[in-house]
């Protein structure tokens, strides 16, 4: 079990340039593909489809944890990538005649993205307190 988080953890707080090129990638495809589709609210594929506030939490919930890793988990540039995401979105809903903007949804938008960065930042934090020697005993324990 330990190894598995371990496994799973340390790429996400300590990002190697690799794993944030194909972040950065991922990043840019969804933030395309979303404003696309926030200006085309009626694509055939998503016909009859509402996003709702929990959707849109979930969404920028995964844009600001690749936007973490993407910066190499700096909390500022984060957060600042993933403010940023969200104002241009909510811009693109605003200034399109086929979608609504909403300011709740904005609000819901940056409470999610200032969680995800704090909590990554308290576990980053909690990980360069203990050191290299716990991470060597969860494999220890593992064993």
């Amino acid at each position: 079990m330990h190894r598995a988080f371990k496994t799973f953890v340390t790429p996400l707080l300590y990002p190697t340039n690799r794993i944030r090129a194909q972040c950065l990638l991922l990043l840019a495809l969804l933030v395309v593909s979303l404003l696309y589709l926030e200006a085309h609210p009626y694509f055939p594929l998503l016909a009859g489809v509402h996003w709702d506030a929990t959707t849109s939490s979930f969404e920028y919930l995964a844009l600001t944890v690749l936007c973490w890793i993407v910066v190499g988990g700096r909390s500022p540039a984060a957060l600042v990538l993933a403010v940023s995401i969200v104002l241009l979105n909510e811009g693109m809903r605003y200034s399109s005649k086929n979608a609504t903007a909403e300011f709740h949804h904005v609000g819901i938008d940056l409470v999610v993205a200032g969680l995800v960065v704090l909590l990554l930042s308290t576990l980053r934090t909690s990980y360069d307190r203990k050191g290299p020697a716990a991470l060597r005993s969860m494999d220890e324990g593992c064993n």
